[in-house]
């Protein structure tokens, strides 16, 4: 009786240690997926120097040194045309008008110690029914732009003279002046000068176009 029992367990543990196997068999655990990795950054070997970052040079002051003008000849450091873009520094110039002058030649009614300064003076000739716009460009010093109908080189004009045509721009850092010609042509002192007795570097730029 004892044998059987033992039999018939040995074959109950036999069947399920068989079904347990077969369901063993069926499940089947998925492969886990690689996890990515970041690259590894390269350590910095000690005792090795990065190379240095060279900082760009500031760009150079161009108030630090005076433009180098021509002197005057006679009342003129030079010639102006059309399209003409020239660089200057009133210092090397002769003084000649002052606040007197200005006014009664109707420039401006602003009374800015011209006298103290010197002026740069150039000579513009104008082809007839053009209209030319002279720009100034003074970022060192509080300088004035000036346009006097003049013909002659050897000499500039003083109180006494009669000016048909006088324009000025006191504005700072620069400003324009514009002339106009009918038929004939016209020659045009542009005279930068300087309130207070400044003087420092400039730039005078000629733009022209038909005026009819």
């Amino acid at each position: 009786m004892l044998r059987s029992q033992l039999s018939l367990y040995a074959l109950f543990l036999l069947a399920c240690g068989g079904l347990l196997g077969e369901e063993a068999d069926q499940i089947r655990v998925p492969p886990s997926e690689p996890v990515a990795t970041a690259p590894s950054e390269q350590p910095v070997q000690p005792g090795v120097a990065l190379p240095p970052v060279e900082a760009e040079p500031p760009p150079p002051d161009p108030c630090l040194e005076a433009t180098p003008t021509p002197a005057p000849q006679g009342c003129v450091m030079g010639t102006l045309s059309c399209g003409d873009t020239i660089q200057g520094n009133n210092e090397f110039g002769v003084t000649n008008f002052d606040d007197d002058f200005y006014q009664s030649k109707f420039c401006t009614p602003q009374r800015n110690k011209y006298a103290e300064a010197p002026e740069a003076i150039y000579m513009l000739d104008v082809p007839g029914d053009i209209k030319a716009v002279v720009t100034l460009t003074s970022e060192c010093d509080d300088l004035d732009i000036v346009a006097l109908s003049w013909n002659e080189t050897g000499r500039c004009p003083n109180i006494k003279h009669n000016i048909n045509e006088c324009e000025m721009d006191t504005d700072f850092g620069g400003g324009s002046v514009m002339m106009t010609t009918v038929t004939r042509a016209q020659k045009y002192l542009i005279a930068v000068d300087g309130k207070n007795g400044a003087t420092g570097n400039f730039e005078l730029s000629v733009a022209c176009s038909e005026y009819r």
